[in-house]
């Protein structure tokens, strides 16, 4: 069976000059929803007086929230080994799942954290978090969901659950059910692969009933090289991905004999331009849908 692969555009990187202030993320959410181009965008936490009310007019999405980098500037870790610190970390995750039933959003994606080093620890400890995090939703009678972000485990992020054997042990922990029902899935990312010195066929085919949302992100893969790590480039020769590569991490993925019937494609770069945004904006755009009609017209 094909996958039916749908557009969605990460606004907390690819808009992020134009996310600091309230009233520029007001005319970013009515750009893209005037433009029609997106089943899904990704976010950060929608809050505001002023755009709260305008967001849930215009958010006819299928929208993530991405709490990873909330959290991590908070100095919170839902795998630390420290239980104070943990339950610090499911308090404030709650209620920012609190807030995203305000704004009617159903999917919230964490990643597992920094690694200080005891990673099978913290990985039992990242497991506790995601129970009560699933807890804590079923208590909610909403639908939610839970997306994963294996990130790199030793190149730069160094996050307890990162490499695809990681990832995959780790899944395989829960009731596989929640992932057929899409209560919990990931966001596989290719940077993170290749910075993890993983085989993306490998990953894709053994990741691919988990996946539901796919990232195109560019990495340096030169060790030596200063910019060597996850830095959310451009589309740039000095890294691996181009469009080819694109093309075939959606072909590899829906080859498989069990993925998902639906996954999301984003384009994960971080803008740094005010006037660049939308530019950028269209770049993304022309990568995805080339790379989604490649497999449809293979």
């Amino acid at each position: 069976m094909t996958i039916t692969y749908k557009k969605a555009l990460l606004v907390s990187n690819v808009c992020d000059p134009l996310t600091k202030d309230e009233s520029d993320l007001i005319s970013v959410y009515e750009h893209i929803s005037k433009s029609g181009r997106y089943d899904g965008i990704e976010t950060r936490v929608v809050e505001g007086d002023a755009l709260v009310p305008v967001f849930n007019r215009l958010n006819q999405w299928q929208t993530v929230y991405w709490l990873t980098g909330q959290l991590d500037r908070e100095g919170l870790c839902a795998a630390s080994t420290d239980e104070t610190l943990r339950v610090a970390t499911i308090t404030r995750i709650k209620q920012m799942i609190d807030q995203s039933i305000k704004t009617h959003v159903h999917t919230i994606g964490i990643a597992s954290g920094k690694t200080k080093g005891d990673r099978s620890a913290e990985m039992n400890a990242f497991e506790k978090s995601v129970h009560e995090i699933l807890d804590y939703i079923a208590m909610q009678d909403k639908e939610i969901n839970i997306i994963i972000e294996p990130l790199d485990a030793f190149a730069h992020k160094n996050n307890v659950i990162g490499t695809t054997s990681q990832t995959h042990d780790f899944l395989k922990r829960f009731d596989q059910s929640l992932f057929t029902t899409g209560k919990l899935s990931i966001c596989w990312d290719s940077a993170h692969v290749m910075l993890n010195e993983d085989q993306v066929a490998t990953s894709l085919q053994t990741l691919a009933p988990y996946i539901s949302r796919v990232h195109f992100s560019n990495a340096v893969l030169d060790k030596d090289d200063e910019c060597y790590g996850d830095w959310h480039m451009d589309i740039d020769p000095a890294g691996f991905l181009n469009q080819d590569y694109a093309n075939s991490i959606l072909k590899t993925l829906n080859a498989t004999s069990n993925h998902q019937d639906t996954v999301y494609v984003s384009v994960e770069i971080r803008e740094t331009r005010r006037e660049n945004v939308w530019n950028l904006e269209d770049q993304c755009y022309a990568l995805i849908t080339e790379a989604i009609n490649a497999v449809e017209h293979a």
